[in-house]
Formats: C-alpha cells, structure tokens, sequence
C-alpha cells in the first residue's frame, strides 16, 4: 500500500500558498545524494539579462516528412536591441550545419530543423551574444504536438518523471552532447509505480542501457521499448559516468484511450517545491500526477495541495520511495470538486527532494503534460505564444500579503504590444486570455509583475487543451 503520513493540521489556503512560495523565494533546490558535482542546476531554464552571451540546448525531435515529432527551434529577442546568435545542429544522419542568424528586438525566428538537413534525428544548440534571448522548442506529429523550453545547461544527471513503453506507445530518450569531448551514460529505470494498491520496486539498470557512447558533438537515440517492454507508467534516470549532456525524451502514446505528445529536455535537478499553474478535473479530464525520487537510499515524503479558484480542499502527505515513483490520479482520489480550476502545489515534507510532472488527459483524445515550475519571479517570457489560436496564460501571485499588477506584452516584428493588465490578489490566480495575444503568427510575450509570479501557459484547441508549457524567467545573473 502507498505509505501516507498522519495528515498536517488544516492552514487556510492563502497561508498555505505563502509558506509554500517562501520556499520559492529562497529557492533552496537540493541535488540528489547520488550526484558528484556540487553544483545544485536550476529545475527551469532562466534567461539571465544582465549576461554577456548564453546557450541554449534543445534535445530536439525527428527531421523528416511526416516525422513523429518533427521540430522547429523557436529564438525569441524580448530586449530592446537586436543580438545575433549561432544555431549547430546534431543530427543522427548526415553533417552538423551552423547557420547564423540576426534577432531584431522585439521578434521571433522561427527554424524548423528539417530545412537544414532532413535526418531521423536531430537535436540544436543555440549561442547568443547576450540580451534577453529565449529559447524554445516546438514539435508536430500525428499523434499531438508539444512545446518546451531548451534547457540552459548540460549536467551529469537528468531525470524524467512520465514514460510508458506500452503497447502502441514508444519512449526515445535523446542523449545529446555537444561538446567537444566524449561522454558515457547510463540509463536507470523505476518500471513499478508505487500506487494506491501497488508495491514500490528500487529503480533498476537494464544491461542494454549502461555504458552508452556518446561522441563529441553528437545525438544518440535509445529506444527504451528495446530494453523495457510494455510498461504503462516508467520513470528514468540518465547519469554519466565521464563528461555531460542533455538529455530529453520524445514520448508518443498512441493507445485508443490515450494519444498525444510529450517532448523536451529532462530535469537536472530535484527540488523541494513544483508549483502547476493551470490545472482542473472534470468529467471529460484526467489530471495525474507524477511524483519520482532518484535519490536511490532516501525516501521522500511530500505534501500536495491543491489551492481552488473557489473553496478549500486538505492537503495530502505522500512517501516516495528510494529510487521509485508514485502516480497520483487526482480524479479518482475525488478531493477536488470538478470544474473547479486550481494550482497545484507539491512541496517536500520531509526525506529528500523530488521530480513532479502533470499531465492532463481527455480519454481518447488528446494528453499533454510539463513539469512544473520551481521558482516564481517578476518577468516572465515565452517564445511561443503567437500564431497559436486560443493560447492561454496562468498566472499565480505567489504573495499573501501584496496584490500583483501584471501587464503582458506581445513583441512581434519589432514592435512591443501591450495586450493587457491584469490585478491579482494575494494568493490568488487567474487565466488571461485575449485574442491580441496570439494576433501575430511569429510573436514572443513578456509578463511583468511588481511581485513574483507563476507563469504557465496553455494553448487550447476545439475540445480543449492541445499543449502545456512553462514560461521561462528572466532574472538577474547571481
């Protein structure tokens, strides 16, 4: 049975939201003991104004007529002067190419990665001579399509808490390494989910993912179907053993039950607090969350709260074992009332820190998901917002104390367009939604606030949400 520890004493809810949030603040973001670098990474990629130049890795996706997931590299200037920036391409077939490029100010670039060389696979880097450049990935299937911000920095350890090889379901893990010296990973694979009636087995290490080869400045794809067959809900670990990387994933579900996209970079880092801006169950929805701790000898114990546009829901104290994971199905634990939107809230309890990812399902429809937000902060961008019809912004005041006046720009073809200005009291939050905001096909978004926020977006279709993604913040270098 999952282990649930003697449930905490009841806060209101906006006391609740601000002892969570002064975790944000502080941003106490702890490595998992089995690391060997000191270095504690961000969770979320941050674009640092003040920096002199940046790169950007994007695991990328495929590269060729109707592709599972074919990608496009998507650059967005949000400063106030143009900055050239440098795009390298990894493929697994064929040259690498570099293209360069100049950004206005106030404008987007768009560079779908098949033009530059079709090839089954192909991950990106971008280098930047600084300013405020943010850089994103979008990919397009059949199945679905997904968009995640490009990870800031390699690392030795990247985890990733959804994954399913089940039948008519395929998980590539992306092992990218654009440096100029090998690297050797290993992949570690949590296949049994700790559940309301399941037993948590220790994460294992498949024979045919260990020791995997990575050269320099090279893609290698691991179909994890190959090693571990037909399992509904996985968790990975990839660790190397000399030099770093970016790992990411493509995961394709294509059940009759559940179809769609899941793209992006992994996690580098655990953390003490994940924070979902834009969630609701209802009778045509499924939100399930994934809960998965690497550490592999401490166990994590977490509390989930669920802070509700209306009403008040308790709290729930969760362990997650050493090396497993744990999926939480929130409709049918029925806590929280349907068609009731919510932030959702996963802070550590006690043990270690953690991986949290969401993922909203309609049941025979589509199936997004992202992993959450580590952070809050006062300006916030997107690359890709524009052109997306019915895009959405979540925003969070993360104070209990201050109203947040919050004005969203769109910046498109060098102009920036104030769309709107929205008020949010302490704790609370709010959807915006504005046609103005996704008018230009090839325009980027700034959110600013006087206090931090939480900023998530949402691009819904015909029968509802089509895509997840986190914004990126944009903060000052430490």
């Amino acid at each position: 049975m999952a282990r649930r520890r003697r449930r905490p004493r009841r806060l209101p809810t906006l006391i609740v939201l601000g002892l969570v949030f002064m975790a944000v603040a502080s941003r106490q973001l702890d490595a998992p003991r089995q690391r060997a670098a000191a270095v504690v990474l961000p969770g979320n990629p941050e674009v640092r104004a003040d920096a002199t130049s940046a790169s950007w890795f994007c695991p990328g996706g495929t590269a060729v007529p109707q592709g599972i997931a074919n990608v496009t590299v998507n650059i967005a200037n949000v400063g106030s002067a143009p900055s050239s920036v440098t795009l390298t391409t990894a493929p697994t077939s064929g040259a690498p190419v570099s293209a360069h490029y100049t950004v206005a100010a106030s404008s987007r670039l768009d560079i779908n990665l098949a033009t530059l060389g079709a090839a089954p696979f192909v991950s990106a880097s971008v280098e930047t001579d600084g300013g405020e450049i943010v850089v994103e990935q979008s990919v397009n299937g059949s199945l679905g399509a997904d968009i995640a911000p490009c990870a800031t920095s390699a690392s030795q350890h990247w985890s990733i808490a959804t994954a399913s090889t089940a039948r008519d379901d395929a998980f590539l893990v992306f092992l990218y390494n654009p440096f100029p010296e090998a690297a050797v990973a290993d992949i570690a694979v949590s296949d049994t989910p700790l559940s309301a009636s399941g037993v948590a087995v220790a994460a294992r290490k498949p024979g045919g993912l260990q020791g995997i080869s990575v050269p320099a400045r090279s893609l290698i794809v691991s179909n994890l179907g190959d090693s571990v067959r037909r399992q509904d809900e996985l968790a990975i670990t990839v660790s190397t053993r000399t030099g770093r990387l970016i790992a990411g994933r493509v995961q394709a579900y294509n059940a009759e039950q559940r179809r769609g996209l899941l793209a992006g970079p992994g996690v580098p880092a655990t953390s003490s607090l994940w924070v979902f801006p834009a969630n609701l169950v209802s009778a045509s929805s499924v939100e399930v969350l994934h809960l998965y701790n690497p550490d592999p000898d401490n166990e994590s114990v977490v509390e989930v709260s669920s802070v509700l546009d209306s009403g008040l829901v308790e709290p729930q104290v969760l362990t997650v074992p050493a090396g497993g994971h744990l999926v939480v199905n929130v409709n049918d634990a029925k806590r929280i009332p349907p068609d009731i939107p919510h932030t959702l809230l996963v802070r550590r309890f006690g043990g270690v820190p953690l991986i949290a990812e969401r993922v909203l399902a309609r049941p025979g429809d589509a199936l997004i998901g992202s992993v959450g937000l580590v952070r809050g902060a006062k300006t916030w961008t997107m690359s890709t917002v524009g052109g997306l019809p019915g895009a959405q912004l979540a925003l969070v005041n993360l104070s209990t104390s201050a109203s947040a006046t919050v004005t969203i720009t769109s910046l498109a073809g060098g102009v920036a367009s104030p769309v709107g200005s929205v008020t949010l009291k302490p704790g609370r939050r709010i959807v915006f939604s504005n046609p103005a905001l996704t008018a230009a096909t090839a325009s980027a978004v700034k959110v600013v606030s006087n206090t931090p926020i939480a900023v998530e977006r949402v691009v819904n279709g015909p029968t509802g949400p089509l895509t997840l993604a986190p914004a990126v913040p944009i903060v000052a270098s430490p």
